[in-house]
């Protein structure tokens, strides 16, 4: 199987919250709503924290993108029935 690719812009705001959006679909709207489900129950605390540590005077919102690489399993996955 050919492996997906896909990407995510993630803006962060001052107050912890963000925003995600998909640039780049895979294809596969499974696999791309599977990408946009896990980055929303992400918790970006930690990465907000270091980033006001090292950048002292960073404006926000700040926005960055996270490329994604998906590939498809070569077996079925075998599940209990």
């Amino acid at each position: 199987p050919k492996d997906l690719t896909a990407e995510a812009r993630i803006k962060l705001y001052k107050n912890g919250s963000f925003e995600v959006v998909l640039t780049k679909s895979s294809g596969d709207p499974e696999q791309d709503e599977k990408i946009l489900k896990m980055i929303r129950a992400a918790n970006f605390k930690i990465f907000q924290e270091k980033l006001n540590l090292r950048y002292k005077n960073l404006d926000y919102p700040v926005y960055f993108s996270q490329p994604f690489v998906i590939t498809p399993a070569t077996e079925k996955v075998k599940t209990e029935e």
